[in-house]
């Protein structure tokens, strides 16, 4: 069981109590985000934790050690059970260094976009690191919101992966001395090491507390690209219309959290128009390179044919922008976005196929 607190190197590791045979259940995985100012109040609501449940416990101070910490836990006690966390948190990522400019969260990306950072993903491990039926609960601050509405969140992510359960709070939280509401300690912040009383992470506001959520549905054929994501009308529309995953490349596996590379954008491309002269643009960058989004959009957008006006622009993606916004063709947070994932390509596509279908 692996049990995660928090809203590298030099990982601390202890075991608060051991297996007693191999029939009894897995000792729970318990992991401690640095926490930077909150840290020791992450790190009593653990020892509240441990006090009724037995578990190997790891302090963190970056995304690499959570990994590691992982890695260590399963080589010495086989798949996760249960994982419980403590530790800063968003729908994005787990925040566990909380040193300034300092990149060292745990993330559900394409893990080449964390190597020079001691940043880390949750790709970097095999699907299998937790048990069948095993489960996590993020003890931290909004690590499932948007889930309600359908949109992308860790929580989400860890669960369709790693094919467990979860508990997930959809909003912040904070520390009180009771598990049921907000009752918190006065200056929490300066008790000692001699503090050996209870410390719970509850919602701040109820409504937005702590959510079950389990595996979604697979897109058939496509094993890991689900039927509840909001990408699912446009990726519907392309198999329905002659895509298949090896047109581009690809199994049924997709990985849509890796970022797209230009042999991958060439592929769509021709989909949508093999003598495009967008099509042969592509051609000339390294295929294996990833592509920005910028180069995403243009390329889809001109392979498909959408009369986006022909007038430069200052910069030159800004009617691409432009076009997209007022048709409502841009993914989510595209504006804010650098590399593009497989994911966001395919719904892109999607969303230009359907609407230029419309236009007939």
């Amino acid at each position: 069981m692996l049990l995660l607190t928090s809203c590298g190197s030099n990982i601390t590791s202890s075991v608060i109590a051991p297996t007693a045979e191999a029939t009894t259940p897995k000792p729970v995985l318990i992991i401690i985000g640095e926490g930077g100012p909150s840290g020791s109040m992450f790190q009593k609501a653990a020892d509240t934790y441990a006090k009724t449940h037995d578990g190997k416990r790891y302090t963190v101070h970056s995304g690499d050690e959570f990994i590691s910490a992982m890695r260590t836990y399963v080589g010495e006690n086989g798949p996760i059970e249960h994982l419980e966390y403590f530790g800063h948190g968003n729908s994005v990522g787990l925040y566990i260094n909380q040193a300034p400019n300092i990149n060292g969260a745990l993330y559900a990306n394409d893990p080449r976009v964390d190597r020079d950072y001691i940043a880390a993903s949750i790709y970097e491990l095999p699907a299998d690191t937790f048990v069948p039926g095993g489960s996590i609960r993020f003890n931290g601050c909004n690590v499932a919101e948007g889930h309600l509405e359908g949109k992308p969140n860790l929580a989400q992510n860890f669960v369709n992966y790693f094919n467990i359960t979860a508990e997930a709070p959809l909003g912040p939280t904070e520390f009180s001395q009771v598990p049921d509401r907000i009752k918190p300690y006065a200056n929490s912040g300066s008790l000692g090491t001699e503090f050996h009383g209870p410390v719970y992470l509850v919602p701040t506001d109820p409504e937005r507390g702590f959510i079950p959520i389990t595996p979604e549905t697979a897109l058939a054929p496509l094993t890991d690209m689900y039927v509840e994501a909001n990408y699912s009308p446009d990726v519907s529309w392309l198999l329905k219309n002659g895509w298949t995953p090896e047109k581009i490349g690809w199994t049924t596996s997709v990985e849509p959290w890796k970022n797209v590379a230009y042999k991958e954008l060439l592929a769509m491309c021709q989909f949508f128009s093999p003598t495009s002269s967008a099509c042969e643009e592509i051609k000339q960058y390294p295929q294996d390179d990833m592509v920005r989004n910028l180069a995403v959009l243009s390329t889809i957008m001109d392979a498909a044919g959408l009369p986006v006006t022909t007038k430069k622009t200052n910069p030159w993606y800004q009617k691409y922008i432009s076009y997209g916004m007022e048709h409502s063709l841009l993914t989510n947070d595209f504006i804010h976005k650098k590399w593009y994932t497989r994911a966001e390509l395919l719904e892109l596509a999607g969303k230009v196929g359907r609407y230029k279908e419309s236009l007939k």
